[in-house]
């Protein structure tokens, strides 16, 4: 899930130098153009007064100079713009006594540690989303939830296994989209090259007709649109899947030229081997278990989450009817082109 507000304005504070700037990328990525962060609560303050800031992410730590405290701040200073503001905490294990104070001064949402890179931007799609009148009612004090305890429910993590778990996930998040755009880079270039070789040799020009010569184009064209979406952020964890197989069903022609590409760029590689794809898959099936359970805080799960604004599904090609045109510019932009990648591929194998 990414952004459906990109100009959000958010103030990020967390006295954690790594754990901030991980987080502070990892929104970045899923879209979000304007972040400011903070260290502890007295500076995030200054800063939501000086910012016209929309979104406070902020960690649940102590109650003294964390989310409670600036939350106290928002609410009840004097000099606060904008009482009624969403703050989103970030609780690991130690932070779970504080949920009742957090409760108590009007935390609007919860991100419980470990959690995903979806998790960060359903809650943030969520607080977004609320019209002024539930920011208010979300800023008065609220009751714990009633939640039924499963005997085999699954047992959070500890303080050091939920850090280690969020780290292994939103490093995944950062390193594979890393990878995915250096990809598109390298089969744009690879397409460019095999453009120019039609142009300059007369003898396979001649076995090629205008349309073989226009698929290339529409590759070119294809990788551009994709890589301006990872430059502008954006891009979900099930997209870079989604877009890291288009690169597979590329023509021979321009695998040939991406594959030399790729073999001669040691950064590259260096990079991709770093990438510990069983350890992410294994941890991702153990938290989205965890997600799925109620939350302390409020009782909602992530499937609750998902449910305020599931994205469109792309059809596979040999559904799609005559309304394809009309469909498509329904889709978000990520998933639009990933949906004309799929067209593309479908009518070369036609």
């Amino acid at each position: 899930m990414t952004a459906l507000n990109p100009d959000l304005r958010i103030l990020l504070v967390n006295p954690n130098d790594s754990s901030r700037k991980m987080l502070e990328s990892v929104l970045r990525l899923s879209g979000y153009k304007h972040i400011e962060t903070a260290y502890e609560s007295f500076d995030g303050f200054r800063k939501f007064k000086d910012g016209e800031i929309d979104v406070v992410v902020a960690m649940l730590i102590d109650g003294a100079s964390d989310a409670i405290d600036l939350t106290k701040k928002i609410r009840h200073d004097a000099s606060s713009p904008n009482p009624a503001a969403a703050v989103v905490a970030v609780a690991a294990a130690q932070g779970a006594h504080l949920l009742g104070k957090a409760r108590e001064v009007g935390i609007t949402e919860l991100i419980q540690a470990p959690y995903r890179v979806e998790d960060v931007a359903s809650r943030l799609n969520f607080v977004s989303g609320l019209q002024h009148q539930m920011l208010e009612n979300y800023a008065q004090p609220q009751e714990a939830p009633q939640i039924e305890q499963r005997p085999d429910a699954p047992e959070w993590p500890n303080e050091q296994d939920s850090e280690k778990l969020t780290k292994t996930l939103l490093e995944h998040y950062m390193k594979h989209h890393e990878i995915v755009l250096s990809k598109l880079k390298f089969a744009q270039t690879a397409t460019k090259t095999c453009i120019d070789e039609v142009r300059q040799v007369q003898e396979r020009v001649k076995g090629l007709d205008k349309e073989s010569i226009k698929d290339f184009h529409d590759f070119d064209a294809m990788w551009q649109e994709i890589i301006s979406l990872f430059v502008q952020g954006g891009i979900s964890q099930e997209e870079l899947f989604e877009i890291e197989k288009l690169v597979t069903a590329i023509p021979k022609d321009i695998k040939t030229h991406y594959d030399e590409l790729t073999q001669e760029d040691k950064d590259f590689l260096a990079l991709v081997e770093s990438l510990n794809t069983a350890a992410y898959h294994k941890a991702r099936e153990r938290v989205s278990e965890l997600q799925a359970q109620p939350s302390p805080f409020n009782g909602k799960t992530s499937q609750d989450f998902e449910a305020v604004q599931k994205p469109k599904k792309i059809r596979p090609w040999y559904t799609q009817t005559a309304d394809d045109e009309k469909d498509k510019r329904e889709l978000g932009d990520g998933e639009a082109i990933i949906y004309k990648a799929h067209l593309i591929n479908r009518d070369k194998d036609d």
